[in-house]
C-alpha cells in the first residue's frame, strides 16, 4: 500500500473530512448572505465542529490547506453603501481635487 493511499483510508482523515465539508457549507452560506468569514472565525467555527475530536487544533496551517483545497481566496469587501459615512465621502470629494493637483 503506497503512503498516499494509507493516509486517506485512515479513520482520522475521514473524520476530519467532515470537519471540512462542513466549514466550506457553513461558507459558502455566509457568503451568500453577504457576511464573508475571516480566518479567525473559521478556524474557531471549525474548533467548535470538531470539538470532542482529538488532536484537532485549528491551526493556521489547517486553514491554509482548507482555502487551497476550496480555492477560497481572502479579499476585503467593501462595495455595501453602508461601509463608508456620507461625511467621509463628502471630505474626500472636497480634498481630491487638491491631492490629485499634488
Amino acid at each position: 500500500m503506497s503512503a498516499r493511499s494509507y493516509h486517506t483510508s485512515t479513520p482520522h482523515s475521514s473524520e476530519y473530512a467532515k470537519v471540512k465539508t462542513a466549514r466550506y457549507d457553513w461558507y459558502t452560506l455566509a457568503c451568500s448572505k453577504n457576511i464573508f468569514p475571516c480566518g479567525p472565525q473559521l478556524i474557531e467555527n471549525a474548533r467548535q465542529t470538531a470539538e470532542g475530536k482529538p488532536n484537532f487544533a485549528g491551526s493556521r496551517g489547517w486553514l491554509d490547506k482548507w482555502k487551497k483545497r476550496y480555492n477560497i481566496k481572502m479579499v476585503k469587501v467593501s462595495d455595501k453603501s453602508g461601509d463608508v459615512s456620507g461625511q467621509t465621502v463628502d471630505s474626500w470629494k472636497e480634498r481630491l481635487p487638491e491631492i490629485v493637483r499634488s
